[in-house]
């Protein structure tokens, strides 16, 4: 009877073997049904045994394009491990040659021009090592079966070393087999991955795959979030680089042009609003790469030729801003209203104002607490502990009384204790509702999920 082969095979299998297995019974399955011909009616539905045999086909095929895709994995991998010293050598022996050059250059008193400012890289001429593990425990050796992960941590079979071979691993290899022995709890979805699935930043938390492409794909659609940020320390883009698709790097390289840009210009249409890059605005007109459309890059609204004519729209909506004592950031130029904290206002841009004045922090004399709005905190953040207590009671005035004197004292918060809150509550940064807990920061009681509270705060 003709059975089904699938991955994984045993390890004294090798490629070409399985690949002519394979081979061998699709050939069977063609063979079997082109015997079975002319012996039922054409409309007639397949029987079970015709069933069988096509899904016995799709499964053997399935598992032919699994082989060609590991052995391409494989071949990539072993380059990488066979050729990362001969590049680190080289890379070394370019560093001495600089290194003579300089010394020739300083003894003809001329300056010196090192190799890391020519190629805008590192002067250490050294090839990452975790790197190199990981990508090995991710494509060099065999997995544990599951044909749908893609990428999963994998066991060596020691297929690459002969039986009674005394040549010892390389330092690769070694890791490797490290990165597969421990599991690391990942901070955002708190699920336990593999050690080589994961990336730990230097505050020790660490990150898993999933987690990574969705925080920075946040971050290219909301610049509070960029860059991504763990602990107040931004993430290395080429510590994360080998989990991100090169759909998601390219977006984070235009994310990084436009939330780098102070004075921004957006496509003045209105179903398009795509950035308008520097290097698509001539003098004061702004070419929309993604629609040809010209803007203005002073007034922001559509190209025109002459002095900018007065606009209206804005000067009512800065009118309205002027009315309700809203304020505009001096960077961006965003409108931004302010209904509790002090008035050091941080900008989603990441620029710092005075929410009175407009002026950069630190550069006016304004107070830094409007009293009315401090109070209104006070009051919201004792009825979070007090919610039925009445407004007279002196309890309650003494409570009162005592988180406007920590607001005031503690309004430049760092944020650097929290305690765990359980139940149902609302991020007081992104807005989100979270049913099982939240976090609140002990100096000034902002109360934060746990992406703001490491990637945002």
């Amino acid at each position: 009877m003709l059975q089904s082969i699938t991955w994984p095979f045993d390890d004294d299998v090798d490629f070409d073997t399985a690949d002519l297995i394979l081979r061998l019974q699709l050939e069977d399955v063609e063979d079997i049904r082109s015997r079975a011909k002319g012996k039922q009616r054409v409309d007639a539905d397949l029987d079970d045994s015709q069933l069988a045999l096509s899904l016995m086909e799709s499964n053997l095929l399935s598992t032919k394009r699994l082989i060609a895709d590991r052995h391409m994995s494989q071949s990539i991998a072993t380059a990488v491990r066979i050729d990362g010293p001969v590049i680190a050598q080289s890379m070394q022996q370019e560093e001495i040659a600089v290194g003579d050059r300089n010394l020739a250059r300083r003894m003809g008193g001329m300056s010196n021009v090192t190799h890391a400012n020519q190629c805008g890289g590192s002067s250490s001429g050294e090839i990452n090592d975790k790197i190199l593990s990981k990508l090995a425990g991710m494509y060099m050796f065999d997995d544990d079966g599951d044909a749908d992960t893609g990428g999963a941590c994998l066991q060596n079979t020691g297929s690459n070393v002969e039986e009674g071979s005394s040549a010892g691993e390389s330092s690769v290899q070694a890791s490797s087999r490290n990165f597969m022995s421990r599991e690391i709890v990942c901070e955002a979805c708190r699920e336990p991955k593999k050690q080589c699935e994961v990336m730990e930043n230097e505050c020790s938390h660490a990150y898993c795959k999933q987690c990574l492409q969705e925080l920075f794909d946040l971050s290219t659609r909301d610049e509070s979030l960029f860059p991504p940020r763990c602990c107040k320390e931004p993430i290395p883009l080429d510590d994360a680089r080998i989990f991100l698709t090169k759909e998601l790097l390219d977006r984070f390289g235009r994310a990084r042009i436009e939330f780098e840009t102070t004075n921004r210009t957006y496509c003045f249409r209105k179903t398009c609003s795509a950035f308008i890059p520097s290097d698509s605005i001539a003098g004061d007109v702004a070419t929309c790469p993604q629609c040809l459309t010209e803007t203005c890059a002073i007034c922001k609204d559509g190209a025109h030729y002459g002095d900018c004519p007065e606009d209206t729209t804005l000067q009512e909506i800065l009118a309205a801003a002027t009315e309700n004592g809203w304020q505009r950031c001096y960077s961006c130029r965003r409108l931004v209203e302010l209904e509790v904290g002090c008035n050091h206002m941080t900008c989603r841009c990441g620029a710092e104002f005075c929410y009175l004045c407009g002026e950069r922090w630190k550069h006016c004399t304004c107070p830094q607490w409007n009293e009315e709005r401090l109070l209104a905190r006070a009051n919201a953040i004792v009825d979070r502990d007090l919610p039925h207590m009445d407004v007279a009671d002196p309890i309650r005035r003494n409570r009162v009384a005592d988180a406007t004197e920590m607001l005031r004292t503690g309004h430049n918060c760092q944020h650097t204790s929290w305690r765990y809150i359980a139940g149902s509550h609302r991020c007081e940064e992104c807005f989100h509702n979270l049913p099982h807990y939240i976090f609140e920061c002990r100096q000034c009681r902002i109360r934060a999920c746990n992406r703001c509270k490491r990637n945002r705060l």
